[in-house]
């Protein structure tokens, strides 16, 4: 019983323990198309989150402040850049009360008092990691590797205000393959921190203002893939870093053939993303189909689904 304890106790440590599988993400534009029709002349931003109430714990509630605070300050640039327009930003928490026609008299007050023709107001706001499954790949010797694959996700509420009162009420979600880390069990997986990865936080909060702004206004879509850039391929990072597509498709490309399926199966997804930002589209679905046959892996399918 004793042993049997031990083991079990050492099993845990070595999943906690265990190092998180990096991955680099690359990005592409596409143009969008506005879905609403609006005339703003001079706009307002405010936030009706109280981050306060919400019992955040490992200085959680002084991230989510930042991040708030970055919002609406990337609305205000986002509007600028495409618009043309001013925005006045209301700094902090604005208490609005608790119903919706207590809201909307404090918020048509305050457009009123700045001179404003439409608002912005964030109603709710969250960024968190969630696990989306555990990925079983079976080695040529029989072994099988698990992985804990998880999604970093924002997801905000807009209300997007003119001066008859509420016009559009938004709620905007982007989620983005994060990490995936080496366990025995799911149910022993540990995630990643949110207040550890806030750098990652600031970059999903940015795609969601992006993506929302997109449904008033001209602009564009990210389209995000994840890259691996961990164990054989930690030398992809310093290329990627220097935006050498070309040099980390030649190191991708010579691990496309590794005997572990696993690396291979990595190999040829990164020859597809890599293939992606070159613009080399014709090549693309030949490498997402190796993959797919190689490594089981969701960034794969979801890839696949645009080719």
């Amino acid at each position: 019983m004793k042993q049997t304890i031990t083991i079990l106790a050492g099993a845990f440590i070595w999943v906690l323990l265990s190092s998180c599988t990096s991955m680099m993400t690359l990005q592409n534009r596409i143009l969008t198309t506005p879905v609403h029709t609006v005339f703003p002349q001079r706009m307002l931003l405010l936030n009706t989150v109280d981050v306060s109430k919400q019992n955040y714990r490992d200085n959680k509630d002084q991230l989510f402040i930042l991040l708030i605070d970055k919002t609406l300050l990337d609305l205000e640039r986002e509007i600028k850049d495409r618009k043309v327009i001013e925005s006045e930003i209301l700094k902090g928490f604005t208490p609005v009360g608790n119903t919706r026609a207590q809201r909307d008299s404090v918020v048509l007050s305050l457009m009123n008092d700045k001179g404003s023709t439409d608002a912005i107001v964030i109603s709710s706001y969250e960024v968190f990691f969630e696990q989306r499954e555990v990925v079983v790949t079976e080695n040529d010797d029989g072994s099988k590797d698990r992985e804990a694959l998880y999604d970093l996700i924002s997801r905000i509420r807009y209300l997007w205000y003119n001066r008859e009162g509420l016009y559009k009420d938004e709620l905007i979600e982007v989620v983005r393959f994060h990490s995936s880390r080496s366990v025995l069990s799911g149910l022993l997986a540990a995630g990643p921190n949110i207040v550890k990865q806030q750098d990652d936080a600031f970059s999903i909060t940015q795609e969601n203002v992006v993506r929302y702004l997109n449904l008033f206004f001209p602009g564009y879509e990210f389209r995000t893939r994840p890259i691996f850039t961990s164990g054989e391929f930690s030398s992809l990072q310093t290329v990627l870093n220097a935006q050498d597509y070309e040099g980390a498709l030649e190191i991708c490309e010579r691990l496309t053939n590794n005997p572990k399926r696993k690396i291979a199966g990595q190999a040829n997804y990164n020859c597809a993303v890599l293939n992606e930002q070159l613009r080399q589209y014709s090549k693309v679905r030949p490498y997402l189909e190796e993959a797919s046959r190689l490594y089981v892996h969701l960034n794969i399918e979801e890839m696949l689904h645009d080719y």
